[in-house]
This record gives C-alpha cells, sequence and structure tokens, in this order.
C-alpha cells in the first residue's frame, strides 16, 4: 500500500511519529485478527448516523462540507478519495490508537458500518 504525500492517512501517521511500513503492518496485523464473518459488508445507513454522533465533532462527515470543525481532521470525502483508502486499511486505522485522535470505541459492526459509508462518499 502506498500514500500519497498529501494522504490524510499518511499525514496523520507521519504527525504521529508512525512509519509507513509501520502502519502497513499494523493494517495487516489487524486483518489477521478479524473474528470470523468480519468480512460482511457495511451499512452505510448506519455508518453515517454512528459518523454524526462520534465523528463529527472533529471530521467533517457529509460530502457536502467544505471543512472539518478540527483543522487538523480530514473530511471524510478526502479520506475517501485517497488512492491508499480500502477497506483493509480504514480497519487496521480504526482498531490502531493514535495521539492526534480520541480513542474512538466502535464494535466490529459499527466499524464495519463507519467503513462502508466512508467508502460511499469516493468518486472513483
Amino acid at each position: 500500500m502506498r500514500f500519497r504525500e498529501r494522504s490524510p492517512i499518511a499525514g496523520a501517521a507521519k504527525h504521529a511519529g508512525m512509519r509507513r511500513p509501520a502502519l502497513v503492518l499494523l493494517a495487516c496485523a489487524a486483518l489477521g485478527l478479524a473474528p470470523a464473518g468480519a468480512e460482511t459488508a457495511g451499512d452505510p445507513i448506519s455508518g453515517r448516523r454512528i459518523a454524526e454522533s462520534s465523528c463529527a465533532g472533529c471530521h467533517a462527515v457529509h460530502s457536502h462540507a467544505t471543512a472539518s470543525p478540527e483543522p487538523g481532521a480530514p473530511r471524510f470525502e478526502v479520506i475517501a478519495n485517497d488512492p491508499g483508502a480500502s477497506v483493509a486499511g480504514l480497519t487496521g486505522w480504526l482498531r490502531a490508537s493514535h495521539p492526534a485522535m480520541p480513542n474512538v470505541m466502535l464494535d466490529e459492526q459499527q466499524a464495519r458500518d463507519v467503513i462502508a459509508y466512508l467508502m460511499s462518499l469516493g468518486s472513483w
């Protein structure tokens, strides 16, 4: 997996002092630990509701939003359109704690739903 220099995911990892290979290994390890059935698709409608209640304090979660409430938090649409964004990568990212992000506790289904919503914002 390769991130562009302006990638919000890569930028956050750099900000947190993580190196790209460590992030890739973390994502792979998280996928290996996924319980049976974790590959079940999420519900983007439920994911939008979860994002509105759990993520919107920092991130712009709607496609029409022009800026996030927290200047350092990327808009969901920007994350979704990043070439490095994938279900696998976002799953690993959500499971890891990050100094620049509050430790939002989502269960497996909620994480799948938020990721499904995020991916629905992609224009590719």
